[in-house]
């Protein structure tokens, strides 16, 4: 973000540190393709300090979005913006790349849980499960995040200090279903289970 008097004045400061950040992450080996413009912004600024409302011109606001398949370079993308001038970082998110394949995972375990639960609770009863009622998905396959990193610095870090080291962590992907299970007297057995063991990605 930068603020001068006249807007434009304000947008050329921000588009001359932008392309700078992007020739500087493009020499990382990131893809042209992964890195876009997500927001456009230009506000009038006031300062509210004093006694009276001071016109202090317009701030102008543009956001980068970088896309990394290889996680272990996002701190050397955040060095190099930083050293670019860039000034306000909103935040890194991890993701996992192969969500839908470990939450169908997920759910499939929730099933079998919700089966053996019914197999347990049928046999204390002195029945057995004679078949399935029904089944009912109760969480979703949504993006799932871990470690979301939240940065606002005021300068680009200094040549010659430490570079900025961002471990993913695990990302926990979790499934839960209800189910109903009939025994064999006929009976209904309303059994809903607790999510399916965690499955880690990458």
């Amino acid at each position: 973000s930068a603020i001068d008097a006249e807007a434009a004045a304000a947008q050329s400061k921000v588009n001359k540190v932008l392309s700078e950040a992007v020739a500087a992450i493009k020499e990382l080996g990131i893809a042209e393709k992964d890195i876009a413009t997500d927001t456009v912004r230009i506000d009038r600024e006031y300062d509210y300090s004093g006694s009276e409302r001071k016109d202090m011109g317009f701030s102008a606001f543009t956001q980068l979005t970088v896309a990394l398949d290889d996680v272990s370079k996002t701190g050397s993308v955040l060095d190099a913006a930083l050293k670019a001038g860039v000034n306000d970082v909103q935040g890194v998110n991890f993701s996992c790349s192969k969500q839908s394949e470990y939450y169908d995972e997920a759910l499939a375990a929730a099933v079998k849980n919700a089966q053996r639960k019914a197999d347990v609770i049928a046999q204390a009863a002195g029945g057995i499960v004679s078949g399935i009622a029904s089944v009912e998905e109760q969480s979703y396959g949504g993006a799932a995040y871990a470690n979301t990193v939240n940065y606002s610095y005021d300068m680009a870090v200094a040549e010659g200090e430490a570079g900025t080291e961002l471990p993913a962590g695990k990302i926990e992907i979790s499934a839960s279903v209800k189910a109903v299970f009939l025994m064999g007297d006929g009976a209904e057995d309303d059994v809903k289970t607790e999510p399916a063991q965690p499955q880690a990605g990458e």
